[in-house]
């Protein structure tokens, strides 16, 4: 929503980018009050080269603040009144729900590169714009330019990604660069 400009040094970034929320959870509509309900991201950047390959390390953090409930309160409520949780009845505005990542990326080729990435959050709060993921690692390779892939033949620039769990084709206009190049 309001992204702002990276401070950038040779080896070094810094990005911020605060963002709409829906108005309910994984709702279509934005929730227009961004100085109560909003996502501030937060990036600091290392890049670094292996020798002629270039590679990337990423902190990431996130602070999501929310017309959301938290899961101990509904419990709690439930428990009081003898029904089931609803989360919905525990929901005020500004909740916040933090988390943290790390990203690594590494060029192995021009052409063939290697990604991790590691997150957590709170885990007690509601989850309003996202699948609810507390924990997630993953990891795979990252294959552009013109070679022969699982499903067919990709054109220059067309890139495919294989994670842990099998492989996912990522769109590309020709355009788009890997991070690691």
């Amino acid at each position: 929503m309001y992204p702002a400009p990276p401070v950038a040094a040779r080896i070094w970034s810094f990005r911020y980018g605060g963002l709409g929320e829906p108005k309910v959870a994984n709702g279509p509509q934005f929730d227009r009050r961004v100085l109560r309900d909003r996502g501030d991201l937060f990036e600091v950047e290392r890049r670094y080269a292996s020798g002629a390959h270039q590679g990337a390390i990423r902190l990431l953090s996130s602070l999501l603040h929310t017309d959301s409930g938290t899961y101990s309160q509904a419990i709690r409520l439930a428990e009081e009144t003898h029904t089931t949780p609803d989360i919905t009845l525990t929901r005020h505005p500004g909740n916040l729900k933090y988390g943290f990542g790390i990203n690594a990326e590494q060029a192995i080729t021009p052409d063939i590169g290697v990604f991790t990435r590691l997150g957590w959050n709170d885990g007690k709060t509601e989850s309003f714009a996202f699948t609810a993921i507390d924990r997630i690692a993953t990891g795979g390779v990252t294959v552009e330019g013109a070679v022969e892939a699982a499903g067919g033949y990709c054109r220059d620039g067309a890139l495919r990604g294989w994670a842990f769990g099998g492989p996912c084709a990522v769109p590309c206009d020709g355009r788009t660069p890997l991070h690691h190049r």
